[in-house]
């Protein structure tokens, strides 16, 4: 499996809501990187030390905080899943299945991830509650087993490929959609079915001078994202503002 290439880099700056929250994260997390830290997101945008901007707010902000660093200059890496595709393993598994066809043609792959959060226990301010944040099971922690799904099933380069015919339903605790079950077929073949590395690959698209990254192009992220929403409709999931 081939090796990242060697690059320098590190948390120049923090942004949080607060900060005594800021210097607690820093304190914490990376405490030898000097980090300066910032009561708000925007003033990590204005510093002009900072290349790259790691979004990890709440889902419901991640599109106005996006767009308020772009808007600024800043390439921006948004959480969630997409650190999947970096990974040396994925990548590795994609070239073992549709590459060499160590087992053969893949019709059929299940994946199956839940998390115990005790939804009534918390807060109506959670984000696990809160449907202004995107509360629900599907954008926590759905997108991983698609994930996983897209390697075994799909062999075609990342944001081609035909779209599946989606069987969805989803279950709704207090207004929360705390299930969500689907099943995604490919017409044609009857086929059903961690984040240091996409910090280093995202660091050198920019130092490479790619807007978009080669491994997770913007293609492929709306192919998810209509699996996703097609999902969502089945399962009569709405958001504010929808």
């Amino acid at each position: 499996m081939a090796e990242l290439q060697t690059i320098r880099w590190g948390i120049i700056a923090i942004g949080s809501s607060s900060l005594q929250k800021g210097q607690d994260f820093s304190a914490k997390y990376c405490p030898k990187q000097n980090s300066r830290i910032y009561d708000s997101y925007g003033k990590v945008y204005l510093d002009d030390d900072v290349d790259i901007v790691y979004i990890g707010t709440p889902h419901g902000y991640h599109y106005r905080d996006c767009m308020e660093a772009i808007a600024a200059g800043k390439n921006v890496d948004v959480a969630e899943a997409m650190w999947l595709r970096h990974r040396p393993l994925y990548i590795e598994l994609k070239r073992l299945l549709h590459e060499e066809k160590v087992i053969g043609d893949v019709f059929r792959a299940k994946c199956d991830f839940a998390s115990d959060i005790g939804l009534a226990d918390l807060p109506a301010t959670s984000r696990y509650r809160d449907l202004s944040l995107g509360a629900g099971s599907l954008l926590d922690i759905g997108v991983y087993s698609l994930t996983w799904i897209m390697a075994a099933l799909n062999d075609h380069p990342a944001g081609q490929g035909e779209k599946p015919l989606i069987l969805a339903t989803q279950t709704h605790e207090e207004g929360i959609e705390v299930t969500t079950s689907a099943i995604l077929q490919y017409p044609s073949t009857s086929r059903q079915g961690g984040f240091v590395y996409e910090a280093q690959n995202t660091a050198l698209d920019v130092l490479g001078g790619r807007k978009e990254s080669r491994i997770m192009p913007w293609a492929e992220t709306v192919y998810i994202m209509e699996i996703m929403d097609e999902i969502r409709r089945q399962g009569k999931t709405m958001y504010p503002g929808e």
